[in-house]
């Protein structure tokens, strides 16, 4: 209950960093940002769906095998979905204006990407203290 609690409380502040940091970005912009408007209702409550997923699963597997990398990676992947999610109703859309290896990403994307490696490493950690 503990690690569901920090995976959520964790998840809320990479959402709300997202949320600022993009709002801030886009207000003071210098070009124009590409906004993804492929989203809706249907997306939306996936990207919930998934937000919700990300934290459970990361705070059962953590609470098995006492890696705590893992609520981490699971609060950003959360926290990056969530962000999308609420930057698609700000914005109508959401600014992608991050270039990264040919892509524009917005800071969710970012964020789940991160918390995507983060549950990889966090994963292999228990496999190692399992096998050791």
């Amino acid at each position: 209950m503990v690690q569901l609690l920090r995976s959520i409380a964790l998840g809320i502040a990479v959402c709300v960093a997202c949320v600022a940091a993009t709002t801030w970005a886009c207000s003071h912009a210098s070009v124009e940002t590409l906004y993804n408007r492929s989203g809706d209702l249907h997306w939306l409550m996936t990207t919930v769906g998934v937000a919700l997923a990300a934290v459970v699963v990361a705070a059962v597997v953590a609470g098995v095998c006492s890696v705590a990398l893992l609520e981490l990676a699971g609060g950003a992947v959360a926290g990056g979905e969530l962000a999308n999610g609420l930057m698609f109703r700000l914005y109508d859309g959401v600014p992608d204006f991050v270039h990264a290896g040919g892509w524009v990403y917005s800071l969710g994307d970012l964020a789940v990407l991160a918390g995507i490696g983060l549950f990889a490493l966090g994963l292999a950690r228990a496999v190692a203290k399992a096998v050791a």
